[in-house]
């Protein structure tokens, strides 16, 4: 009952997080087409937008080549209808997408389910999809951030492996090393293609939400026994599950946003946030 008439619920948030995009960030920072573009997904837009403004900070300081937002109609890649059992608007919601995505030769990406999406699902579903879809760690993966650190001392944090990263994309070393560059990294006892759930796959936090907030509170129960702090995570939907049910005294941080922050790159970059 929780996902009756879900394709329409969603076509709704995904027009308002557009706009929601468009309203937030400055338009210098969105491009119709290039060589690279920065599509961040609809749960960073909607809840942790500083997350996309470190994403473009790096860019500008760290790779040194022009990054722009793709400029869409679309936020989300359309997993949670593929997910939700409704094929035929995830295939509608695919189409319209990859069309918008083509005119650029690469997407970067930061939402684990859409990255497994537009790889695996779309050419499944018959969507040819022309643009290369890079996930932020890899695009970001041989970043050197030494410059930025200043000799400031590496604190311990849990990496967290979101699912479709790990499980069915094999991106597990790529974080790691970014990561490392400013962190002490420890692991989970359940970790790379082992990984366990943070309580957000699957549409479980609209099915049975008290199971996925179970779910969080069991993964960061390791943490708590074992004395840490902050959790780092590659996605923004198992960032904000995690975070929802953190305990006090845990941090629950996105990726590239606190690797931007932790090697002095975390400034909002020119032409971000009115």
């Amino acid at each position: 009952p929780a996902l009756a008439r879900y394709p329409e619920r969603f076509g709704a948030r995904d027009v308002r997080l557009a706009e929601k995009a468009r309203a937030t960030f400055s338009k210098e920072r969105f491009a119709e087409e290039g060589q690279v573009g920065l599509w961040p997904g609809c749960d960073a837009v909607d809840r942790s937008p500083d997350d996309v403004l470190a994403q473009l900070a790096l860019c500008d300081a760290a790779v040194g080549e022009p990054v722009r937002l793709v400029g869409a109609e679309r936020v989300c890649g359309g997993y949670p209808l593929w997910a939700a059992g409704y094929p035929e608007a995830f295939v509608w919601q695919a189409t319209r997408v990859a069309k918008e995505l083509s005119r650029f030769h690469t997407v970067v990406m930061s939402c684990s389910a859409c990255i497994w999406a537009l790889r695996r699902l779309y050419p499944a579903a018959g969507v040819s999809l022309s643009a290369k879809i890079v996930h932020t760690s890899e695009y970001f993966e041989y970043t050197d951030l030494s410059a930025g650190t200043n000799g400031r001392a590496r604190e311990p944090v849990y990496f967290h492996d979101p699912c479709y990263l790990a499980r069915y994309e094999n991106i597990i070393a790529e974080p790691r090393r970014l990561l490392a560059q400013v962190a002490d990294v420890r692991e989970f006892a359940w970790h790379g293609r082992d990984t366990e759930c943070c309580g957000a796959g699957g549409m479980l936090p609209k099915t049975m939400p008290s199971v996925a907030d179970d779910v969080a509170r069991r993964r960061l129960r390791e943490v708590v026994d074992g004395g840490g702090k902050t959790v780092v995570t590659s996605c923004a939907t198992c960032r904000h599950v995690l975070a929802r049910n953190a305990p006090e005294g845990v941090r629950v941080r996105e990726l590239i946003e606190y690797v931007a922050e932790r090697s002095g790159r975390s400034a909002i970059p020119t032409g971000g946030m009115p």
